[in-house]
């Protein structure tokens, strides 16, 4: 529960300013993201299109070749979509930077020297999250197939706890995707449940920040804007500083222990 309450405080780090200058970075992309989105994120047209497409080439003799016209707000979708991938994206670069940033701070590193060390690693941190989705597409699909969705959100719970430690052996420990993957694996595998609680416990609160307070706004699209803006910045800060506080006991040997990785393959 202390590690809990110390993720939660956002704001508790030498160099406050730098927190604070990420929070409200993410607070206006975000608000703004979802107040003037890129595209159109109403798909209801789309899937009207689509089905009479359906239902026209179906109803066309054998050997004829139909004759298709696509509306503009498909595109308009396929926009929106993509936009939000990107956004995503790069959601989740902020989040590993933040990180970066509480662990540097943590040990006296300036966010100047984190900021150089971060970007020196950027490449091979791309490829772990190219790898990552790679293998959260796989399960997606595996679950998809075999009608397992109840489960999905178990499962991705427990392969972030797996790897919560992986970011910080690419960046700060200079070691490749693959075997950060393996390492993490290795160092959290006796403490699952520990790591999943946590993980678990800041998710929710998001959840219920959500679910108390964006009802509070009704229909004002600007209240929902500014709400959602502020408890993703919130918990996207809360969310990297328990990375970096994990990471840090992965260091010193505290709770999750250094030594276990060495287990049946003396990776380090």
């Amino acid at each position: 529960m202390k590690l809990i309450l110390n993720a939660l405080s956002i704001d508790a780090a030498k160099q406050k300013w730098v927190f604070r200058g990420l929070f409200l970075f993410i607070f206006v992309c975000t608000a703004l993201s979802m107040y003037w989105p890129i595209g159109n994120p109403d798909v209801s047209a789309s899937l009207v299109w689509w089905e009479e497409t359906v239902e026209y080439i179906n109803s066309l003799p054998l050997g004829v070749r139909p004759e298709i016209q696509i509306p503009r707000v498909v595109f308009d979708n396929l926009l929106f979509a993509v936009s939000q991938m990107i956004l995503t994206v790069l959601l989740v670069l902020g989040l590993l930077f933040t990180f970066a940033l509480y662990f540097a701070d943590a040990k006296g590193i300036t966010a100047r020297d984190a900021l150089s060390m971060f970007f020196r690693r950027l490449f091979f941190v791309i490829l772990f999250l190219g790898v990552t989705f790679a293998m959260y597409i796989a399960v997606s699909f595996f679950f998809a197939v075999f009608g397992a969705s109840s489960l999905f959100t178990i499962i991705v719970m427990f392969a972030i706890a797996t790897f919560l430690l992986a970011p910080g052996l690419v960046v700060f420990e200079k070691t490749n995707p693959i075997l950060a993957l393996i390492m993490s694996w290795r160092a959290t595998r006796r403490k699952q449940l520990y790591v999943v609680f946590h993980i678990g416990a800041i998710s929710g609160l998001y959840y219920l920040g959500q679910f108390v307070l964006v009802p509070m706004f009704g229909d004002s699209t600007i209240g929902w804007a500014v709400i959602c803006g502020f408890l993703t910045a919130y918990f996207t800060l809360s969310f990297a500083k328990m990375m970096a506080l994990f990471f840090a006991r992965f260091q010193e040997g505290d709770i999750i222990k250094r030594e276990e990785v060495k287990e049946g393959g003396g990776l380090l």
